[in-house]
């Protein structure tokens, strides 16, 4: 089994609110906690991730850190590299006026991070939402990527070959053949 992407809607990390798209769909609702989603996933019989671009690396930390997937990560070398610069981003714009919950001291185990995107109130009362790893957990995803190039071939597990073609949709964007 393999996953092709790990991303997840950023927009409840910064100043845009969820628009419901149905009348059975709340706002809310749009962005229910990751943790469910991941929870519902053996990670231990997850072969290996394929990276399209560097928007569908969200969940990568806390996927390599805080669950039993052990395969190899494959992305092209724009992506990881943008991909870490987004990530931390994201990490500094959730902070920004208010202080690091002790999550976030380094070490962070599952059991310290009590939510998955949390919430904290902010200074004007209304929510701000906490990222699901640390800067440690970004360092140590980013290791644990394989760099690929267009129109690599790879070999992921016996008896597959994946290579990346190029998208267009940003420097480093690929689809997986």
């Amino acid at each position: 089994m393999f996953i092709v992407d790990c991303g997840w809607p950023t927009e409840i990390y910064g100043d845009k609110q969820p628009v419901a798209n149905s009348k059975t769909q709340t706002a809310k609702s749009l962005f229910a906690n990751p943790r469910d989603a991941l929870s519902s996933i053996n990670w231990s019989r997850v072969d290996f991730i394929l990276v399209s671009n560097y928007e569908q690396m969200t969940l990568l930390p806390y996927i390599t850190e805080y669950t039993e997937f052990t395969g190899p990560i494959y992305a092209t070398e724009p992506t990881k590299a943008y991909g870490k610069c987004v990530l931390e981003e994201g990490l500094w714009v959730t902070d920004s006026g208010l202080q690091r919950s002790s999550s976030y001291t380094g070490s962070a185990s599952v059991a310290s991070t009590s939510t998955l995107a949390g919430d904290r109130p902010s200074e004007e009362g209304q929510t701000t939402h906490t990222m699901p790893y640390t800067q440690q957990d970004i360092i140590a995803a980013m290791e644990k990527i394989n760099d690929v190039r267009l129109n690599e071939i790879v070999a992921p597990v016996p008896f597959v070959q994946v290579y990346a073609r190029s998208s267009g949709y940003c420097i480093g964007g690929a689809n997986w053949t």
